[in-house]
């Protein structure tokens, strides 16, 4: 049976079992937004008519192949008149993507879509600036998910430049927000940083083509958002040489190629692998530390310029800029060529899965259109190949072609924003013996963000163009679930798993190694009840005065941490005259020292360590700010932050902290105007932090919201009421008032002040979730009227947040979490209900965390009591109560 006769799912062992197993996972995994089954049901039959209708993917041909007749009017439904959001789909895309394929970058990369007629959406007359010529369409940018093996399109934005919302189109009342007035350049980067999407996630930068457009602008606006990014540049982009022992430095502006050429001297060779050759290549690059030219000299950021020579004996043949400061020359390389075929795939893309080939007139139809190829793509890109390597789906001879495909990678492709280009200069000079995909870098050669290393023992395959497989490959099915699963799965989230509680035991046991390193931690609590914890039971405190491993208290320095102004020695000694404070500095310093690379790759927005305060020293404001000086000078460490409660005198010396540059962490966030005054104080930090010429980028701050504790209160108030309403509650109002709290968070960030403040370099505060009651001797976390805490975890997942657990809570979420997806950002009607409700009955959260937060203080300042009684009672030789 032919691809085109296909009308519908196979049963196991046809010819399209493995494309209808491809389609029912990628569905599965993007669809949950979809909450009418009649959807669902609608967006797999589109998506597999997609894959198996020859020729032009129109909604009539793609009825006619998968229903006939009946179908042409409710797909058409479906696409142009339906309410569904196309956002969620391609936001759980992304996801799926980078859990499948775990990609090292996203690639934007137009897409130019010819139209004749003048009737739809964003059509006029262009100039495509890559192809160098006119002509009449629409113009368009696609986000891609590139990884060694595969590039999947996840989102998409047309570009409407000018348009007049009276100028008889159809579909216009319909578009989001203004109309018209965005500039190509807008368009691109617009199409990563518009709204908090899943690409958004720190580490994974983003790829694009900033030539001809301004590049300053470009730069100044990803560094805002947090975003690293890899830009191809003109070679007349002019900079500031940032190092001063380089040709050029004090010599004002420089264009990018006379910088290059004046340190041609310093190039070195780097091999890298061509998906679309025959082996792998060579080339010599260099980099060199520049800075973009701006009146205002604080806004002067450093970057790297890059430099590859395809053919050592002329000019550079093509430049990139971008803020990863610390990634080697060869891995930017690695990384910049992941855009370099992206004409060709986008070319495939189109023919295979329809980009080009809606027939409507609206926008809204366009984007969900649009999102349903991208689904279909990367459905294809999983397809399983048969034993002769064909693809089950109606574009089995483009896949072929591609999978067959020689081409020496040149870099003409058909113009890009991410990259490729025609530049003169042969990419043919010095090719290598082909080593396989997943071969493991030269030697002194360091694998980029997101490069997977080749198992052990295992043969790679052999690359595909287009992303397909290889032949004979087993079929992707979901992956078991395995160790650590729903804790990997909140990263892929973006949400971020954070301890609360550990000792210098964990530290050399290897326990927070591991998790830390499998990328299941990211980020510390640690309280003063945690030092007594283990002076008390473990091993690790038998000689507490000594430097551990790993923990440096003299030697070389300074050291230089991520593209920040993170530039520290060693730290003080240790060796001062308060033994607590000695033995703080020592397990906080190195806990701080295992989550830097944490906080190197993400930039600074993750990888932190949380310090609780001595409450003997901070009775007021003043004292706060000074112990907080203090911690941070002997810790010396740019991921360490200092805890803050929220309080009236709390807000004062956090306004303080910030305003020195010191990293807080604001503690016990009862409801949203208590999250209001704490954003208030944070900004006002940041303020006078850039008064004081201080760049607020190398501040970090989170704040936590409880949970389970709110609502073990909440219900014992609750439980004294017999009434209906108070039943209806029992269990309902932390996660409520934590979602109420996210809402005035997103408001907060969207405000003109916070845009102001990000432009400067500022990074936004993390809201962190936490079940753990007083600090004791085990932090067991307190359960909630549901009897699992595990709850908490699922119901309370968002991208920019966090999760803080202890070790108990930490354990039950590995061994049993399941997560659904964002299950905050389309519930703050419902949350502002429940709050109302219990407002009815007069209880308000924030007089409830209140008595929290003054419990959890006066066990705290027991705990402080009798560490420093213990640690006194250590130094003088003796051993602590509890041991032996």
């Amino acid at each position: 049976m032919s691809a085109a006769g296909h009308r519908g799912p196979g049963p196991a062992g046809t010819e399209h079992g493995p494309l209808d197993a491809a389609i029912a996972g990628v569905c599965a995994a993007a669809l949950g937004s979809l909450r009418r089954k009649d959807q669902r049901a609608r967006a797999e039959q589109y998506v597999r008519g997609l894959l198996t209708t020859p020729g032009r993917k129109s909604i009539r041909n793609i009825a006619a192949q998968v229903g006939g007749a009946g179908t042409e009017q409710s797909l058409h439904h479906f696409i142009s008149s339906s309410t569904w959001d196309w956002l969620p789909i391609r936001e759980a895309l992304a996801v799926h993507v980078e859990e499948s394929t775990a990609p090292a970058a996203w690639v934007v990369h137009p897409l130019t879509i010819p139209k004749s007629g003048r009737h739809s959406v964003g059509v006029g007359h262009r100039f495509d600036r890559h192809l160098d010529q006119m002509h009449r369409g629409q113009q368009a940018f696609g986000l891609w998910s590139a990884s060694a093996e595969s590039r999947v399109p996840v989102s998409w934005r047309m570009h409407l430049p000018d348009q007049d919302p009276g100028a008889g189109i159809v579909g216009v009342p319909e578009l989001p927000g203004p109309v018209g007035g965005e500039t190509y350049e807008e368009c691109a980067i617009d199409t990563v940083l518009d709204g908090a999407r899943p690409w958004r996630t720190a580490g994974r930068p983003v790829l694009l083509d900033v030539r001809g457009t301004g590049t300053r602008s470009t730069m100044n606006r990803f560094a805002a958002a947090g975003v690293p990014v890899l830009a191809r540049a003109d070679a007349e982009t002019e900079l500031l040489v940032a190092d001063a022992s380089m040709p050029g430095y004090g010599a004002g502006p420089l264009p990018g190629l006379r910088i290059l050429e004046s340190i041609r001297g310093l190039r070195r060779t780097v091999v890298w692998g061509d998906t679309a050759g025959p082996g792998r290549r060579t080339s010599l690059v260099v980099s060199i530390p520049v800075m973009m030219p701006d009146p205002a000299s604080a806004r002067r950021r450093p970057l790297l310029l890059l430099g590859e020579w395809p053919d050592p004996r002329r000019a550079p043949a093509r430049l990139w800029l971008t803020d990863l400061l610390q990634t080697p020359a060869e891995v930017l390389l690695r990384l910049a060529k992941l855009a370099a075929d992206m004409g060709r795939r986008t070319a495939h893309a189109a023919r295979d899965v329809g980009l080009r080939d809606f027939v409507g007139r609206s926008l809204h139809g366009w984007h969900r259109h649009l999102t349903m190829a991208s689904l279909a793509y990367a459905a294809h890109v999983s397809t399983v190949h048969s034993a002769t390597g064909a693809c089950a789906c109606a574009c089995a001879d483009a896949c072929t072609d591609a999978c067959t495909d020689t081409d020496t990678g040149s870099d003409t492709d058909s113009g890009t924003g991410s990259g490729g280009d025609a530049d003169s200069g042969s990419d043919t000079a010095g090719t290598a013996p082909e080593t396989g995909a997943g071969a493991a870098p030269a030697p002194g050669e360091s694998r980029g963000p997101g490069e997977a290393a080749a198992r052990p023992g295992r043969r790679p395959a052999r690359q595909r163009a287009d992303g397909c497989p290889p032949q004979a490959a087993r079929v992707r099915r979901p992956p078991a679930r395995r160790e650590g699963a729903a804790l990997r799965q909140l990263a892929a989230e973006g949400v971020s798993p954070w301890l609360d509680g550990f000792h210098r035991g964990d530290l050399e046991s290897g326990r927070l190694v591991r998790l830390v390193g499998d990328r299941m931690l990211r980020g510390l609590v640690w309280h003063g009840a945690d030092l007594l914890r283990g002076l008390r039971e473990s091993d690790a405190y038998a000689d507490p005065w000594a430097d551990g491993p790993g923990l440096r208290t003299e030697g070389p320095g300074p050291w230089t941490y991520g593209p920040g102004p993170w530039t520290y020695g060693p730290g003080p000694r240790t060796d001062g005259p308060d033994p607590v404070h000695r033995l703080v500095t020592q397990d906080v310093r190195r806990a701080c020292d295992l989550l830097l690379p944490v906080f190197r790759e993400t930039r600074g927005a993750e990888g932190l360590v949380s310090v609780e305060l001595d409450p003997a020293l901070t009775g007021g404001a003043a004292g706060i700010v000074a112990e907080a000086v203090r911690l941070r000078d002997a810790v010396a460490r740019p991921n360490l932050l200092v805890r803050i409660p929220v309080t009236r005198t709390g807000l004062t010396a956090l306004t303080a902290c910030v305003a020195r540059g010191i990293g807080v962490h604001a503690c016990s966030v009862a409801c949203g105007e208590s999250y209001a005054r704490a954003a208030h104080a944070y900004f006002a930090g940041l303020e006078q932090a850039v008064a004081r010429g201080l760049d607020p980028a190398s501040v970090a701050s989170v704040l936590t919201v409880p949970t389970a504790p709110l609502d073990t209160a909440v219900d014992a108030l609750l439980g004294e009421r017999a009434d209906d309403r108070a039943r209806a509650l029992r269990g309902a109002v932390a996660t409520a008032n934590a979602r109420a709290v996210h809402h005035r968070h997103d408001q907060a960030l969207g405000s003109r002040r916070w845009a102001a403040l990000a432009a400067a370099g500022a990074r936004p505060q993390r809201l962190l979730w936490t079940q753990c009651g007083p600090p004791g001797d085990d932090q067991r976390p307190v359960d909630g009227p549901a009897g699992d805490p595990v709850r908490y975890v699922e119901d309370l997942v968002a991208w920019g947040t966090g999760h803080v657990m202890g070790w108990p809570l930490l354990e039950a979420v590995t061994e049993r979490g399941t997560l659904r997806g964002d299950s905050i950002t389309g519930e703050y009607g419902g949350a502002a209900e429940v709050l109302r409700a219990l407002g009815r009955l007069g209880i308000r959260c924030e007089e409830v965390a209140g008595r929290l937060r003054r419990e959890r203080r006066r066990q705290a300042a027991g705990s402080w009591r009798q560490l420093r009684e213990a640690a006194r009672h250590r130094a003088g030789g003796g051993r602590t109560r509890g041991e032996g």
